[in-house]
């Protein structure tokens, strides 16, 4: 009797992500229907049941360059949840705020990710402009290992608003302000949403200026578990903006960039049906 290797792919797709195993997962991955849609420019989300293969298309995509297209991911994890959820008990967001916060976040993390080569030559002055932007608020050096909404709400350049601004020496100016606890609220609360938009609305002038030399993707992962410190209707609060945040920023936005059919910027979004 002869026997044979049989290759048995692994239980969880977080392990096709890692460098040893990127190889297996090219030997083993199945191209159905999915593939092929997943490279159109209106697909913006990923839809199946928790096991069905979400992440494994997300590795299979980060780990290749495939049909001229890059990828990356972005994993939620607790801490995200968690510091947003905080933000929210403090007053200091309602749905409007929650969409505007998660666009601001998924532009940082999707910037971030673009690498200087993906650029079309003689076309960088928009990337530079954008990286100079990034760096005004110490996130020049953010990758996709450490940026996270923390770091980002936490970024003490970004939410610093109340009490003054910046001197040009990175000093803070000092100026009198009110101590009433009710009015610094109310003024924290419009100070994080005049920052978000603000963001937003800079790097959209720059996006559409944008030229790259392939397509570029930025897979958002980890919904499908909800944190089981997380109430469930906080959970959704939290979520939904975001499904909505990702519609906006393809459909409004990333949909700008100049000569989209040599290379487009795209959020693909991996959830649940019920989620979604």
């Amino acid at each position: 009797m002869n026997f044979i290797d049989v290759e048995i792919p692994f239980d969880e797709a977080e392990n096709y992500f890692k460098p040893n195993n990127k190889e297996k997962l090219n030997k083993l991955f199945y191209k159905d229907s999915n593939y092929k849609k997943l490279l159109l420019d209106t697909t913006y989300y990923l839809i199946g049941e928790k096991g069905s293969g979400k992440t494994t298309y997300c590795a299979y995509f980060c780990n290749n360059t495939i049909n001229n297209t890059r990828s990356k991911r972005y994993l939620l994890t607790v801490d995200d949840y968690n510091k947003i959820l905080k933000m929210k008990k403090e007053g200091k967001l309602n749905y409007t705020h929650y969409i505007t916060l998660w666009k601001a976040i998924i532009l940082a993390k999707l910037l971030s990710s673009i690498e200087q080569n993906e650029i079309a030559l003689f076309h960088s002055s928009a990337y530079d402009h954008i990286m100079d932007f990034l760096n005004k608020y110490n996130f020049s050096k953010i990758t996709m290992e450490s940026f996270s909404p923390v770091s980002f709400m936490d970024n003490e350049r970004f939410t610093y608003g109340i009490n003054g601004g910046w001197n040009d020496d990175n000093s803070k100016i000092e100026v009198l302000t009110s101590h009433e606890d009710s009015n610094q609220a109310t003024s924290e609360k419009y100070v994080y949403e005049d920052h978000w938009l603000y963001f937003v609305n800079t790097i959209v002038s720059q996006i559409q200026k944008l030229r790259l030399r392939n397509n570029h993707y930025l897979f958002i992962d980890g919904l499908d578990t909800r944190p089981t410190d997380i109430d469930y209707i906080e959970y959704k609060e939290c979520i939904y903006p975001l499904v909505r945040a990702v519609y906006d920023l393809n459909n409004d936005i990333l949909s700008r960039i100049k000569d989209r059919k040599k290379g487009r910027l795209q959020i693909i979004l991996l959830t649940r049906l019920d989620i979604f």
